[in-house]
């Protein structure tokens, strides 16, 4: 199945001559021509270290960045502003931030 990315937002970064320090940038990343002519698919997580429940966000990431790849996409993976409020050992609460760079692909 083809796919005509001219209408898919991933062309703004990947069509044209006008976009080639766009795409110095994906090839600097490992990408190569056929990968950066595939749908761009942004694979969302919210990983951390702050709790056990999300120690297993990145495995599940990299399985879905895994199905993306077998259906002839491109995944990108994105880490998302994330805030975690708990409260451990009887205290008041403690706020982490972690403060992840947005990346939109």
């Amino acid at each position: 199945m083809t796919i005509d990315k001219k209408k898919l937002p991933s062309r703004h970064v990947s069509l044209g001559p006008e976009r080639a320090p766009h795409r110095s940038y994906y090839y600097a990343m490992g990408l190569n021509e056929s990968d950066i002519e595939k749908p761009f698919v942004g694979v969302v997580s919210t990983w951390n270290e702050a709790a056990p429940c999300n120690i297993a966000l990145m495995r599940q990431a990299q399985s879905v960045k895994k199905g993306v790849s077998e259906s002839n996409g491109t995944p990108r993976r994105v880490l998302y502003n994330y805030s975690y409020r708990w409260n451990c050992n009887g205290t008041s609460g403690n706020e982490v931030i972690f403060s992840f760079k947005r990346s939109y692909c």
